[in-house]
Formats: C-alpha cells, sequence, structure tokens
C-alpha cells in the first residue's frame, strides 16, 4: 500500500498517516494481550519506518501521539458504556460486547504504556515545486503540535 502511496505522489509529495503499535520494550506476555487486542497489524514504530523507507519514501520522521490516543480511546469507551442501550440495540448485542470488550483492552494497554500511537511523515524524492505558504520540506504535519503554525 504504501508503494502505491509513493507512485500516486508527485516528486516532493509527503505521506502523512497513524498507526498503533507495542512499544520495543513491550514482554512477550504484554505483546500477545496487544495482539489480541488489535490484532496482528500492530507492529512496531520501527517497522513502520522501514516500511516508508523501502518504499522510496525519505525524510521519515515519526512523533509519539500517544496521550491523544489514551483520550480518545477513554472516551470511545466511557461514550459507549453511557449509551449502551442504545448500541446494543443498534449494533446486537455481540458487537456491542466485542466492541466494548476491545476499548477496556486497549485502553488498559495503552496506560499500561504497551500500545502507542505514532503519527508517520516522510517524502518522495524529488524537487518539490514553489507555491505561495509552501512549507519547509520536513516540517511536522499541520496540527500535529510540532509545526509552523
Amino acid at each position: 500500500m504504501l508503494r502505491a502511496c509513493y507512485d500516486l505522489l508527485k516528486p516532493g509529495g509527503r505521506i502523512v498517516l497513524t498507526s498503533i503499535f507495542v512499544a520495543p520494550d513491550a514482554t512477550e506476555a504484554q505483546y500477545r494481550r496487544a495482539i489480541a487486542a488489535r490484532g496482528r497489524g500492530s507492529g512496531s514504530r520501527r517497522e513502520i519506518t522501514g516500511l516508508l523507507t523501502a518504499a522510496g519514501f525519505e525524510g521519515v520522521h515519526a512523533r509519539d501521539v500517544s496521550r491523544a490516543f489514551a483520550r480518545s480511546s477513554r472516551a470511545f469507551y466511557e461514550t459507549a458504556s453511557r449509551y449502551a442501550e442504545e448500541l446494543r440495540e443498534s449494533w446486537g448485542t455481540e458487537t456491542f460486547e466485542d466492541r466494548l470488550g476491545s476499548g477496556r483492552a486497549t485502553l488498559e494497554l495503552i496506560e499500561e504504556g504497551v500500545l502507542k500511537r505514532g503519527l508517520f511523515w516522510a517524502r518522495k524524492p524529488g524537487r518539490v515545486s514553489s507555491s505561495k505558504g509552501a512549507r519547509p520540506r520536513d516540517a511536522a504535519p499541520r496540527g500535529s503540535r510540532g509545526g509552523r503554525r
């Protein structure tokens, strides 16, 4: 998928994505819990930056946005719990219980520092065409609390 994104971008174009990954210092037991809660797609930060580089991108950067991930996961869990009756009716009891259980497990793993969320950005090599309001090539994406505002 990243190679397809690379092919679609113009030279100098940027890609920005977020991904959930298992903390590098997680124990084997924590890793298994994370996979059980989130699925096999929960790789590592190093794997994601490596995949971007392997796809041909350069200037690969990553920022930990786990605190925001914890807030949104907590909000999902609390809101789903608050509207349990309506959601059971809408989603069905089995789906509701699965989602709520997964949300609870995810939140616990985030709070333990086992699951992280990263914001990743990189650019396709080549010349960036100059345009009004252009940003530096390696600047953080807008709204990421690190780039220029």
